[in-house]
């Protein structure tokens, strides 16, 4: 008799089913323990920035004292990084400051953080 069950090869495939059930008894109670765990994770808050000034990099101001005009280049971030010039009539550095904030909705001193000047002679 244990000579036929050798030669259907019974001894490997009989200990299957109850490997089988073992491992399906473990993984369910690993899978109870994980899914039952408390969530003591806290999810982050990320708030974006959506202030203007979060979208200038920089301003250049070129003064001309002689013609009484300033020259204002300013690098933008939108999609892609642009350049934005147009002139102020004054000198001022106060006056320009104002300008500048009032177009790119920025407080004077965010202008002034930013802002580089050159004196053109």
């Amino acid at each position: 008799m244990f000579r036929s069950l050798r030669s259907l090869g019974l001894e490997f495939w009989l200990p299957l089913p109850l490997l089988g059930g073992l491992f399906w008894a473990g993984s369910s109670l690993i899978e109870h323990q994980l899914l039952n765990r408390s969530n003591t994770v806290t999810p982050i808050q990320v708030e974006p920035r959506q202030t203007p000034a979060a979208q200038v990099l920089s301003i250049k101001v070129e003064i001309d004292r002689d013609r009484n005009v300033s020259r204002v280049s300013a690098s933008t971030i939108t999609s892609t990084t642009k350049t934005q010039q147009f002139e102020i009539s004054g000198t001022d550095q106060k006056q320009v400051e104002t300008a500048i904030a009032q177009r790119f909705k920025l407080s004077p001193e965010q202008v002034k953080a930013i802002v580089r000047y050159q004196v053109k002679d």
